[in-house]
């Protein structure tokens, strides 16, 4: 599926992610990387799928958390990235976000 990452209203970058696998495709199209994540502003394009990746797994729910696995369980997913994905990555700290693309 593809998504684009967004802050607010303004596009950044759309990157590719497989929920059924829980595999993460890699960035496909940057719009403006002004608006990205600190650790993406000043990415290299050669550079910018490990970052992005590296990103997006700090941006979930860690793996270390207790009772994670129950959680897991009760809601039906694979993993906590996949249940990130699925929320389109809201979070109350910040203003970065998933919007569904197809």
């Amino acid at each position: 599926m593809l998504y684009t990452l967004m802050n607010k209203k303004e596009r950044i970058l759309e990157f590719e992610y497989n929920l059924g696998y829980g595999a993460f495709l890699g960035a496909k199209k940057t719009y403006s990387l002004k608006y990205a994540p600190i650790s993406l502003v000043n990415c290299q394009s050669n550079e910018l799928n490990k970052e992005l990746l590296k990103w997006l797994n700090n941006r979930k729910i860690p793996s270390s958390r207790d009772d994670i696995r129950y959680l897991l369980d009760n809601l039906k997913k694979l993993n906590t990235m996949t249940c990130m994905m699925e929320s389109y990555g809201l979070s109350l700290s910040d203003q970065y976000w998933f919007l569904p693309t197809t």
